[in-house]
């Protein structure tokens, strides 16, 4: 399940992807029944949240839910990660797990953003990944 009832009303939302999250928070309120209210670690509320919320910048180490969400979704990342490296072994990903190390962003010019690589990151929107060619990808606007 993509959520973990730690007690009535609360819940830890660990997406897959930052578009699940919605559908997630939706289907917590139908369950609840009741209001669901999302802390977010950082500054920008999402416009199109489904439900009440507040950004709390450094939540994690002002709120303790949030700070065990954090340590979930790094969790979930990592073992995520593990998973994918065995899709992707190119990409090493066992090691540092998917974050922008400068062995891993050489990795990414040689082969070519992956299909679990995020277009829209700066550094992989910016690259001139025309001489990469294992994963050809068109780039979202």
């Amino acid at each position: 399940s993509d959520i973990s009832v730690d007690y009535t009303g609360c819940y830890v939302v660990v997406p897959k992807d930052i578009n699940d999250c919605f559908s997630i928070c939706n289907r917590a309120r139908m369950m609840t029944k009741d209001v669901t209210y999302a802390l977010i670690d950082g500054n920008r509320l999402p416009s199109d949240l489904p439900c009440l919320g507040e950004t709390m910048v450094k939540g994690d180490g002002k709120e303790y839910i949030i700070a065990a969400a954090s340590i979930l979704a790094k969790v979930t990342r990592d073992n995520l990660m593990r998973g994918y490296d065995k899709k992707y072994p190119e990409f090493l990903l066992q090691q540092h797990k998917g974050y922008g190390t400068a062995k891993h962003m050489a990795l990414v010019q040689k082969y070519g953003p992956s299909p679990i690589h995020r277009l829209t990151f700066a550094p992989i929107k910016h690259m001139d990944a025309s001489s990469s060619t294992k994963y050809r990808r068109t780039k979202r606007a």
